[in-house]
């Protein structure tokens, strides 16, 4: 296999904005355009915890990718212009970068990827355009094999035994650490969207096949706090609620508690407040978890994706459902 030794040019150039925007977006310790956090279960997660988590959902993803059928691998995914097969790819084309291993020397032909339209997204489809003429057993071959290597990589942090590994009980979880891309980001974080990529990536997959939602629930955590910890921002700034209204977000049959308040204070900085200091918000919006899932990653074409309830002022409420898709 040959691989280049560094990112393309247009892909380099424009790494700044898309690192600093996912850095921003994604934190769990202080999200971006709020003074107070929100409770999130996964800020007590330790790094051995997050490696752990990380681990598993890598095994649980190369898992699913065993039990597909032949015709499985064409199915069209979530993911614009991705097969079942190309998320697969992009998940071993990721994280065996982080492995160490180069991007593949190869240029695909972007005038036939109408869905790639950024540097970032040149970057991301690259690795995967570079797998297109494997077939599925070779696929599966270097997934396993990859997955293999990212469990040792991460067993330093939690051990092969579950116990601390060699690092685990002494990493800063706010280190700074390389991720994808090369983008310099803490290693809580690094390590919470790496289990956020692969759990979306996992029900990318389950809603191609057959629409289940089979998800690890560790997983499930982590995923709801990152997307929560982004609302605020949505309404202060996608929305552009006027200083003094909040939004009150309930989302039933979630995996972690999530009923809370927004508002946005006279500097203009939206911020979770508590209930007892707005009793009666501007809006409010419930939606069922799934619901979340999909209107917060942008899956929600084709599907019947609703909010149980818009109340209060309707214009900011439709506008804050509409407009919280963080991630796709």
């Amino acid at each position: 296999m040959e691989h280049a030794t560094q990112l393309p040019a247009v892909i380099r150039a424009g790494l700044g904005p898309w690192a600093r925007a996912v850095g921003s977006s994604h934190r769990l310790g202080a999200v971006n355009d709020t003074e107070e956090a929100t409770p999130r279960p996964a800020d007590n997660l330790t790094v051995a915890d997050l490696a752990r988590i990380y681990s598993e959902q890598l095994e649980s993803f190369a898992a699913l990718a065993d039990s597909l059928s032949a015709e499985q691998w064409e199915l069209p995914s979530p993911c614009p212009g991705w097969t079942v097969a190309d998320v697969v790819a992009h998940v071993i084309g990721i994280e065996l970068e982080l492995h160490g291993e180069p991007l593949p020397d190869h240029e695909p032909d972007w005038e036939n990827l109408p869905h790639v339209a950024t540097p970032v997204d040149r970057y991301i489809e690259l690795p995967i355009d570079f797998r297109r003429r494997l077939t599925p057993d070779e696929l599966l071959a270097e997934l396993h094999e990859t997955v293999e290597w990212r469990r040792e990589d991460l067993s330093e942090f939690f051990g092969n035994s579950g116990t601390f590994g060699t690092f685990g009980n002494t990493a800063e979880p706010g280190e700074i650490v390389r991720g994808p891309g090369g983008w310099q980001l803490r290693r809580d974080v690094f390590l919470k969207t790496r289990i956020f990529d692969v759990w979306i990536h996992t029900l990318d997959i389950q809603l191609a096949v057959d629409g289940a939602w089979k998800l690890d629930p560790a997983g499930a955590v982590v995923t709801t706090s990152l997307l929560l910890a982004a609302m605020p921002k949505i309404w202060a700034k996608r929305v552009g609620a006027p200083v003094g209204s909040s939004v009150g977000l309930e989302i039933t049959d979630a995996p972690v508690p999530a009923n809370v308040m927004i508002t946005v204070d006279p500097g203009g900085r939206a911020r979770f407040a508590q209930s007892s200091e707005i009793p009666a918000p501007t809006s409010r919006v419930s939606m069922d978890w799934p619901s979340f899932i999909l209107q917060a990653t942008g899956r929600q074409a084709g599907r019947d994706v609703k909010a149980r309830e818009l109340a209060g002022d309707p214009d900011l409420a439709r506008a804050f459902f509409e407009s919280m898709t963080v991630t796709f």
